[in-house]
């Protein structure tokens, strides 16, 4: 179906059965984080040019993003407090994109800031479930995306020598 994040390839960070713990289970909240997910692949390979995408997902983007993400129920509930979080990822990995062709601390600040989007999958851990259930699924929640982040670290990193 069009529109599912769940179509997302190998890049993700974190699954939806994952996710699904930390979420407190509610399907709604994991299919946002999903999407979130798949939006800012998306959106960093069509600006990187980096990897093609073919036109089937470029619009299961754009009805991720136009359709599914305003009508989800967990995102409807909490969008006051989304919004501002998720401008600041965009904003973030905007100002992350001109450091990256710099020098090596340049780079690293970069992936940093790029990867803000993690912040607002943490802090859907506290809408799903409040400040103690925050609180005891973060750290899990971190390092469970931890590795992945690493081996992204590594590639980013090394991309900076051979650019």
């Amino acid at each position: 179906e069009h529109g599912e994040a769940s179509t997302m390839t190998d890049e993700r960070i974190i699954s939806g059965d994952e996710l699904m713990p930390f979420m407190n289970g509610n399907m709604d909240a994991v299919q946002f984080c999903l999407s979130l997910i798949y939006l800012a692949h998306l959106w960093d390979d069509l600006v990187d040019r980096d990897k093609p995408r073919s036109n089937e997902e470029i619009n299961n983007g754009f009805m991720i993003a136009l359709i599914n993400i305003p009508t989800n129920k967990f995102y409807v509930e909490h969008q006051r407090e989304l919004i501002p979080l998720m401008k600041n990822a965009i904003f973030q990995w905007i100002s992350a994109n001109d450091l990256e062709k710099g020098n090596e601390d340049e780079r690293c600040l970069s992936f940093m800031m790029r990867n803000e989007l993690l912040h607002v999958l943490s802090y859907c851990l506290y809408l799903t479930g409040g400040y103690q259930w925050m609180k005891e699924k973060e750290l899990e929640f971190r390092k469970l995306c931890a590795e992945t982040m690493k081996l992204k670290l590594i590639e980013f990193m090394g991309e900076a020598k051979h650019a």
